[in-house]
């Protein structure tokens, strides 16, 4: 049997055949010969640990998998610790935000977190879990079935912090876990190159993630997962969390029986409720389906598969009220709970100028400007 430290190592030689040379060669033995042995249930001295790590560029406390020790996120994911990759610099983002945010915490105590203690459902049935748990969110908060504000300040007042900015498209959002300290702290990062509905969708898709305490240090969703089709069961709980948070079943029942009422057909409840609730239309036909209200495979749900969503809103009246909604929606953005707290910490003099610039993606020079226009004083007076 392969110990922790031997399947560590041998990890690490997988991910970087020539650092794993250069660690056999400074260990004496050929490559092979070590794979194999450690493969074989040989020990790893501590020769080979500290070789490994000073190698691989980590401590030699997490080679040797001694508790509350782990890398970095980006080296996580260079190294192949990390089972999901995302963009190297939207990475960087997440363990700078995740580093600011245990910093910011030393001095100004931790970020409020509504729904500390909440009641995770864990039925064996993951759509279950997922479900029960978003209508969980909605009683404790007292939401009832109207639609969700802002997901961002949503995502926000459980202490997550949040950035989006663009990456390809096929990378919907992640949402990273990191150990600082004795506490796992977490950042969620969203595809601002896609539309608001769907960074919606996969904000609440990562609130669920975080909810749960999923281990992986990177979860990344990717625009295929966006279905129930999902890889795996934590995917698929997060789909369902994320669908029944931004729309309630009681809410899409309403909607459904008031448009038969009034005779208005799908064709104009669909982008009404894109609308209404800010999610996309593909989510919306999977929720009618899902609910018994329209089959996914009926001739009407395949006609309103196929129509752009600017047809769609052209026919319901709403072309107006749709582009409002999308003026904005591929803007780059920082995390407004970490630039509020580094804003107070500034206050303070705890940090300095440059950490809000960063955290905001602008200018150190523009953005003292602005504290100082704000009536913000110059810590370094």
């Amino acid at each position: 049997m392969i110990g922790d430290v031997a399947s560590r190592i041998l990890q690490l030689f997988d991910s970087d055949q020539a650092r794993a040379i250069q660690v056999a060669q400074e260990y004496g033995e050929p490559l092979t010969e070590l794979r194999s042995a450690l493969a074989n249930g040989r020990s790893a001295d501590t020769d080979l640990i500290i070789m490994t790590a000073s190698a691989f560029k980590l401590s030699a406390a997490y080679v040797a998998c001694l508790p509350n020790t782990e890398p970095g996120l980006s080296l996580a994911m260079r190294t192949g610790l990390a089972k999901a990759t995302a963009p190297a610099d939207a990475v960087e983002c997440a363990e700078y935000m995740i580093r600011i945010s245990a910093t910011l915490a030393s001095w100004l105590g931790e970020a409020p977190d509504k729904l500390a203690g909440l009641r995770l459902n864990k039925h064996q049935l993951a759509t279950e879990a997922g479900k029960r748990t978003a209508e969980n969110v909605r009683m404790v908060l007292g939401l009832g079935d109207d639609a969700l504000p802002d997901m961002v300040d949503f995502v926000e007042s459980t202490g997550t912090p949040v950035s989006s900015r663009p990456m390809p498209t096929e990378v919907l959002g992640f949402n990273a876990r990191q150990l600082v300290g004795e506490k796992h702290r977490r950042a969620i990062v969203v595809n601002s190159a896609m539309s608001w509905t769907n960074q919606r969708f996969t904000l609440a898709h990562e609130l669920s993630h975080s909810l749960f305490n999923d281990a992986d240090p990177l979860i990344v969703s990717l625009s295929e997962d966006i279905e129930d089709q999902a890889p795996d069961l934590k995917e698929i709980r997060a789909n369902r969390f994320a669908r029944h948070l931004l729309l309630p079943a009681p809410a899409l029942a309403n909607r459904v029986e008031a448009a038969r009422e009034s005779n208005v057909g799908p064709d104009k409840l669909v982008p009404q409720l894109m609308l209404e609730f800010g999610i996309s239309k593909d989510v919306i036909l999977r929720a009618l389906s899902d609910d018994g209200h329209l089959a996914l495979d009926s001739g009407r749900s395949r006609k309103l598969s196929s129509t752009s969503v600017f047809e769609l809103m052209k026919g319901a009246d709403l072309t107006e009220q749709w582009e409002l909604m999308c003026t904005e929606e591929n803007t780059p953005s920082g995390s407004p709970l970490l630039v509020d707290r580094a804003v107070t910490a500034y206050g303070y003099g705890f940090v300095h100028q440059r950490v809000i610039a960063r955290l905001m993606d602008r200018g150190e020079d523009e953005v003292l400007a602005e504290l100082k226009a704000a009536g913000w004083p110059d810590p370094g007076q």
